[in-house]
């Protein structure tokens, strides 16, 4: 009998969409419930004792919580021979020192998500959202000198690293209605990269087709300087 599994998320949440492009990469099924974070229900924190989305329910009884466990798990899963998930190559690589490196860039990447959110909840005048700007630009030349100039970080094979970075880039059609400048602007092996996520399927189908009006309506209700310049730019 084929395992049930369903995500506990948010529309725009960016850890709940590496599990939802995970699954859609490795062809595992499962349905989607999303939740609003500023209404959150009673049920969550008997689920996620941080009352933290993304949740993974497996047959409606047993429960996971935390994006990169739950990402391990499904990626384990479908990787070994059973009748619950058809077997799928992993994504990550082949070798204990190049899966080890991958996930110490995608702790990274989660790093520049982290300054992202400070700039929506925390940065509350210009000199501190650009002073954040400039941290994740430099961040982000770090990366470009990593990367391995061929369609994906490490070359022509996806990873979960991919899918790390694949949310956090699509932040940065938003930010720049802001900045007026391309961030990745002369970072051309992340500029071809972030094109090829951006035109993955996967990627596409893991957050609504309005996801930018969505995401601009979310930050226009927060306290931040980049919520009060979308006032005079929108």
């Amino acid at each position: 009998m084929e395992n049930q599994f369903q995500i506990v998320g948010h529309k725009l949440c960016p850890y709940v969409q590496r599990v939802v492009i995970l699954a859609m990469e490795k062809e595992i099924p499962f349905s989607r419930v999303d939740i609003e974070l500023h209404d959150k229900p009673p049920w969550l924190l008997k689920l996620s004792p941080a009352g933290k989305v993304p949740i993974l329910i497996v047959d409606d009884e047993k429960v996971l919580f935390e994006s990169n466990v739950i990402c391990e798990y499904l990626d384990i899963m479908s990787n070994d021979s059973n009748d619950s998930i058809d077997s799928k190559p992993s994504l990550h690589p082949k070798g204990t020192f190049a899966k080890a490196r991958l996930l110490a860039w995608g702790e990274f990447g989660t790093d520049i998500l982290n300054s992202i959110a400070k700039i929506i909840y925390q940065d509350l005048t210009r000199e501190s959202f650009e002073e954040t700007i400039i941290a994740i630009r430099n961040r982000l030349k770090i990366v470009e000198q990593e990367h391995s100039g061929a369609k994906y970080f490490a070359g022509e094979s996806f990873h979960l690293i991919d899918i790390i970075y694949a949310t956090l880039f699509r932040y940065f059609e938003v930010l720049e209605l802001v900045t007026k400048e391309n961030i990745l602007a002369d970072l051309p092996r992340l500029s071809r990269w972030s094109r090829e996520l951006a035109e993955r399927r996967s990627v596409q189908r893991a957050v609504p087709e309005n996801y930018h009006e969505l995401l601009r309506e979310f930050i226009g209700d927060k306290e931040s300087y980049l919520s009060s310049a979308f006032c005079r730019v929108l």
